[in-house]
């Protein structure tokens, strides 16, 4: 249940990890890995050349009016507790057991995090893909206005109690499909809302569409 990825494989450097690890109760990277591919399901059928498998899916679910998981670094991992990440590793660290890249964004909150400090998200300016799924544990914050993105599938399936943001520009793909949430957006500077964002979604207490130009995907609700 404890994942330690190492640095090699003989003679050649783990730079890419792209698994989901659906037993693991904490992760390890090494230095070497610079790269995390968001893991889903439907990518172990690829069979069509120069088109990724989740593209296809997507396309087929967008037909067919349906939602198509974003999917997450390490798939859904529900026993997950902590990430940690080797100290020379130059583009991703960890604080608390959450996992972040140096480029400022929140990539992988484990879904057994019990705790979630004030810090945890300062300097954040984005919210990586998948990067809440399946956390059920009640998480309590408020977005600060450095976080502009919410990436695809970010909060989807999520027990997220109250979240409040003035700042975002841009909504993600499912960002809250499936999640429980008591939440206050204002996206009066955003630019774009994905499709599917707020499909089968908890209590919203209040969305406000005010921004120029915005897009919002026809099936966002």
């Amino acid at each position: 249940t404890s994942v330690v990825i190492p640095e090699r494989i003989g003679d050649l450097p783990i730079v890419c990890v792209k698994a989901a690890f659906p037993q693991a109760v904490s992760i390890f990277l090494p230095k070497t890995v610079t790269e995390l591919v968001p893991y889903t399901e439907e990518d172990d059928y690829a069979d069509i050349e120069n088109v990724s498998t989740a593209s296809v899916s997507r396309l087929i679910e967008h037909m067919i009016g349906g939602y198509q998981s974003a999917g997450a670094v390490f798939g859904p991992a529900p026993a997950l507790t902590t990430i940690r990440v080797d100290d020379e590793n130059p583009l991703y660290f960890d604080l608390n057991g959450l996992l972040y890249s140096a480029a400022g964004t929140l990539v992988r909150v484990p879904p057994m995090t019990e705790e979630f400090a004030e810090d945890a998200l300062e300097g954040v300016t984005e919210i990586g893909t998948g990067a809440f799924l399946g956390c059920r544990t009640g998480l309590e914050f408020d977005l600060p206005e450095t976080v502009k993105v919410l990436g695809d599938g970010c909060f989807e399936g999520a027990v997220v109690p109250l979240i409040s943001s003035y700042s975002i520009e841009s909504i993600g793909t499912g960002a809250f499909a499936g999640a429980t949430a008591t939440m206050i957006i204002d996206t009066s500077a955003a630019e774009a809302v994905g499709a599917w964002a707020f499909k089968d979604t908890g209590r919203i207490d209040m969305i406000s569409f005010e921004g120029e130009p915005l897009l919002v995907d026809t099936g966002a609700f």
